[in-house]
């Protein structure tokens, strides 16, 4: 199982400085698997580090990269509920598909659902998530944030049914 390297740690914290030389200095490849498979631009995005997320995006690293559990960089910036690392996923060359999901199914949406991010499930419906979508658990990401208690979330998505419902933006 591989092991978070100094790019990743320093993704992860958001030191520009430490990124830069992981790269330059280590030779660390910029899409290198740490624990549980995620990238450095994954740690990055799961914690919200835009300036980071960007500067990996223009070092060459694939958006679309997957880790162990099937999560893209989108997945884990929706559950940051980072508006601008989402942004920047989606527009960079090589992006995941807005819909795009993991191994059980969840999607961005589903995932920043689940987690109650009201911003990030507004932008992922704007940039085309499909609400209607069912995981491997047959829930749509409506149907998360009913259970998880989001009641604002849930009403954003429909009311939580996804089949139907109306979406408010």
């Amino acid at each position: 199982m591989p092991q978070d390297t100094k790019l990743h740690k320093e993704a992860y914290k958001g030191v520009m400085g430490g990124v830069q030389e992981a790269l330059r200095d280590d030779g660390i490849a910029v899409d290198a698997p740490g624990a549980g498979g995620r990238t450095a631009l994954q740690r990055a995005c799961g914690v919200g580090h835009h300036t980071i997320v960007t500067f990996l995006l223009g070092a060459g690293a694939s958006p679309s990269a997957v880790d162990l559990a099937g999560r893209t960089a989108l997945h884990w910036a929706a559950v940051a509920n980072s508006e601008t690392c989402i942004s920047a996923v989606l527009d960079a060359e090589g992006a995941p598909r807005v819909d795009a999901a993991t191994k059980s199914g969840n999607t961005a949406l589903h995932m920043a659902a689940d987690a109650g991010h009201l911003e990030a499930v507004t932008l992922l419906l704007s940039r085309g998530a499909d609400a209607t979508l069912r995981n491997s658990e047959g829930q749509t990401a409506g149907d998360g944030a009913k259970l998880n208690g989001h009641a604002q979330v849930a009403a954003a998505l429909g009311a939580g049914g996804g089949g139907g419902g109306c979406i408010i933006l």
